[in-house]
Parts: C-alpha cells; sequence; structure tokens
C-alpha cells in the first residue's frame, strides 16, 4: 500500500496451477484496475473508474461510474449501467452495454456483435468485422455516431422525431428506415445521405454485406 494506492498481485508457481475466487471489498469511491490471463472479472458499485485487462474470461461491470476502459483478447464483455466515458477493445465474444450516460461510447471489436440499449451519449463510435451492431437511444444536436460492419447488419433505434444527417453505406446490403427519407445524394448504390428534421447530429452507417435498418423508437 503507497499513496493511498493497494495493489494486490497474485504469482502462480512454476509447474503449479493455480485456480480460486478473489474478492476485493472497496469503498464505492475508490477506483479499481484488474489485471489478468485468465478468468472472470465482476465489478460491481465502483465509482472512481474501472480498467479492466485481461487475456482470456469475460468480464462483467455494473452500475460503475468515473468512466471504464476494457481491454480483452478472448471474453464477452457486459456492462449494465454505467457513469462516465466508455472505451471497449475486444477480438474475440461480444460485447454488451445498457443503461450509459456517457460523453463517448467507443466499443471495436474483431469477431462478436455489439449491442447498445438505452445509451445517452454526445460521441458513439462503434466497429466490428463480423458481427451485428445494435443501438438505442436518443441523438444529441452536437453528437457524432458511428456503426461500421464489414460481415452483419446494423440496427439503430432513435425516440421521437430526431434531428441529424444521415449517411448510409453498404457495398452488397440493403436499407430499410421507419422515417420518410428524401434522399439528397446517391451514388452507385453504395452510399446515400438524408436529413431528419432539422438536422443537427450526425449518423454515419456502414455495413457491407448486410442490412442497415433505422427504427422509430417508442
Amino acid at each position: 500500500r503507497t499513496d493511498g494506492e493497494i495493489r494486490i498481485r497474485i504469482r502462480e508457481r512454476k509447474g503449479r496451477s493455480w485456480s480460486g475466487v478473489l474478492r476485493i471489498t472497496l469503498p464505492t469511491w475508490a477506483a479499481l484496475e484488474a489485471r489478468g490471463r485468465e478468468g472472470e472479472v465482476t465489478v460491481q458499485g465502483v465509482r472512481g473508474g474501472v480498467v479492466v485487462r485481461t487475456m482470456d474470461g469475460p468480464v462483467r461491470l455494473r452500475d460503475v461510474a468515473g468512466g471504464i476502459r476494457v481491454r480483452t483478447v478472448e471474453g464477452s464483455v457486459l456492462v449494465d449501467g454505467v457513469e462516465g466515458e466508455v472505451e471497449i477493445r475486444g477480438v474475440d465474444e461480444g460485447v454488451r452495454v445498457f443503461r450509459a450516460r456517457a460523453p463517448s461510447v467507443t466499443v471495436h471489436t474483431v469477431d462478436g456483435d455489439v449491442i447498445l440499449e438505452d445509451v445517452e451519449a454526445r460521441g458513439v463510435d462503434v466497429s466490428t468485422v463480423d458481427g451485428d451492431l445494435v443501438f438505442s437511444g436518443p441523438l444529441r444536436a452536437d453528437g457524432v455516431y458511428r456503426l461500421v460492419t464489414h460481415d452483419g447488419d446494423v440496427t439503430v433505434t432513435i425516440p421521437g422525431s430526431p434531428d441529424a444527417r444521415v449517411t448510409v453505406s453498404t457495398f452488397d446490403g440493403t436499407f430499410d428506415s421507419d422515417f420518410p427519407v428524401v434522399v439528397e445524394r446517391f451514388r452507385g448504390g453504395e452510399l446515400l445521405s438524408f436529413t431528419l428534421g432539422q438536422g443537427g447530429a450526425e449518423l454515419q452507417l456502414e455495413a457491407f454485406d448486410g442490412e442497415i435498418r433505422l427504427r422509430r423508437g417508442g
């Protein structure tokens, strides 16, 4: 323990395997950083920020604040209730984020679906190579929202009557919208642009090979 920081390390003895459960209780205002190679990480109620780096194993964060940063190679990520910046980067398995109130949400993964529901943010940047993308939440007038997948579908659900400039790009896919669309720019069946309401937010949707859906929420 030094300068208000507590470090806990578990070392494996050479030639011996080890398994077990480590439970840590912290003050709600504390920040937490967890690093590991293999195993499940579950964090609940931490309000000072959370950083998780793991090679293999699921990560579950519930009711956290102060921002989160997650790096994982092989393991699913679930975030249910977060305030602050959200940054998640993974390689294999899906990412789910629910009830987020954040300045920005960034999620990049290679293989897996990304689901963002009940998300309020000024900036959203989401991409995957092989997987579907789902987003539901309001669009801020000064916000930028970008969802890109190579092999998958994109579904965006927006409540009310949004004001946004929308760009849709697809090479071998389709586009369907609950909102009336007056196309302002069209290029070779690959890219189209239109405005919802008075414009404002920027919404960029890309799917190389899949369906792009724009839905009106309740």
